[in-house]
């Protein structure tokens, strides 16, 4: 078993930032770290993929690109926190009612008629 101190010298040696090797620690480590709001880990690609509803990998990617959504690195890994993907769903959510309708461009030769 590995102590919370020599994780946390692990993370830091991966190039995280302070908060996020506080938060992969204490998802690591199975506690809230005094953060809430945490609500159990972090998730993998494919597993963020399946937490937004089946999204394809390459929306994640453009997200975390776009920084909308941050990941979290563990070596090679990319992972992302729950709270994160929470945060994610709540910025892309819209109204029912509220929403645009779509609006189809019309071709003159419909507006004129077939000829």
């Amino acid at each position: 078993m590995i102590d919370r101190t020599t994780l946390e010298n692990m993370l830091k040696g991966f190039g995280l930032p302070d908060d996020r090797v506080l938060e992969a620690v204490s998802v690591l480590m199975g506690d809230s770290g005094g953060q809430s709001g945490t609500t159990g880990g972090l998730l993998s690609v494919k597993q963020a993929q399946d937490y937004l509803g089946g999204i394809s990998r390459w929306t994640i990617h453009r997200a975390v690109k776009t920084r909308e959504l941050p990941p979290t690195r563990l070596g090679k890994r990319v992972m992302f926190a729950r709270v994160d993907l929470d945060s994610f769903i709540q910025a892309h959510r819209t109204r029912a009612g509220r929403r645009p309708k779509a609006t189809l461009p019309v071709h003159d030769s419909l507006l004129m008629g077939r000829k």
